[in-house]
């Protein structure tokens, strides 16, 4: 039979980094120790003991992989959102630039409107004292 400390010396697990190049070898890695795991399993050889162990290991490896999956999936999704954020703040400032640009406009137009509405006051009132009317 197998010594125990055989068989935790053939699966040693090495801290996987948060980089994606290493966590997807990582995952190959990771999916070949689950298969040695299978294959030893399946040994006819192994007591009660060395079974569950390998077992657990099995479970402890899915369970890894299956985090690593979510994790990926995560990060791709906040990836996504920080360009749909990067595309929102660019919207925003558009649209600031635009409610700048019409309120100079607003500006500049009203400015007209007050001048011409003097002029108008004024054209008044010459025509008025013209004909003879007192406007005071």
């Amino acid at each position: 039979m197998n010594d125990d400390s055989d068989i935790e010396g053939d699966f040693d697990f090495d801290a996987q980094s948060d980089n994606s190049d290493s966590s997807v070898s990582a995952k190959g890695s990771t999916k070949q120790k689950l298969s040695q795991i299978e294959r030893k399993i399946q040994s006819s050889s192994l007591s009660k003991r060395e079974r569950r162990l390998l077992q657990n290991r099995k479970s402890a490896l899915k369970c890894r992989l299956k985090k690593q999956g979510q994790l990926d999936k995560f990060r791709g999704r906040v990836d996504k959102l920080h360009s749909h954020n990067r595309s929102l703040q660019e919207k925003v400032a558009a649209l600031n630039a635009l409610i700048e640009a019409k309120n100079h406009e607003l500006a500049s137009l009203s400015s007209k409107f007050d001048n011409l509405q003097m002029q108008q006051i004024f054209f008044m009132t010459t025509v008025l004292s013209q004909v003879g009317v007192d406007v005071q």
